[in-house]
């Protein structure tokens, strides 16, 4: 598999199974700077991609995924957008959530999108402050889009 991600962003941890990217916000910032608007924590975006062997291949599976992401009940939690798409020819389901994340003490914005390849469950989860998403969040579809399943057959 290969994706883009835009300049700026660095892989964080990798294994196996999952990998996880960060975007480095200015490392200069004051303390008072590293507070939001809540006075929460502020943090810098990630994008992680997991994978996950599933039972079968029934599409089913992408509206069960999203489905759980929803049903977690995060405080404050809203329901920005929710779509069906294709990805690299294959059915995907999105589900954009804004949350209070308690670690960071603000409210946040969950990108989370599923591709059903086969009997592999591909899970990308873009995670920003949620005064970041109206300006930044568009690179998480970008990176989705620009994925390409690459199989050796």
């Amino acid at each position: 598999m290969s994706f883009e991600l835009p300049f700026g962003w660095e892989v964080r941890e990798e294994k196996d199974n999952s990998l996880i990217c960060e975007f480095e916000l200015d490392q200069d910032m004051e303390e008072e700077e590293l507070k939001n608007a809540e006075g929460g924590r502020f943090f810098n975006p990630l994008y992680s991609i997991d994978l996950f062997a599933m039972p079968n291949t029934d599409p089913g599976q992408l509206e069960k995924a999203a489905k759980a992401v929803f049903d977690q009940k995060m405080e404050g939690q809203q329901l920005l957008a929710k779509r069906n798409d294709i990805i690299d020819q294959h059915p995907s389901n999105t589900i954009i959530l804004k949350h209070k994340d308690n670690d960071y003490g603000s409210f946040v914005v969950r990108h989370q999108s599923f591709v059903l390849v086969d009997d592999v469950l591909y899970s990308f989860n873009g995670y920003m402050p949620s005064e970041l998403y109206e300006e930044g969040g568009e690179m998480f579809d970008k990176a989705l889009k620009s994925v390409r399943f690459i199989f050796n057959h």
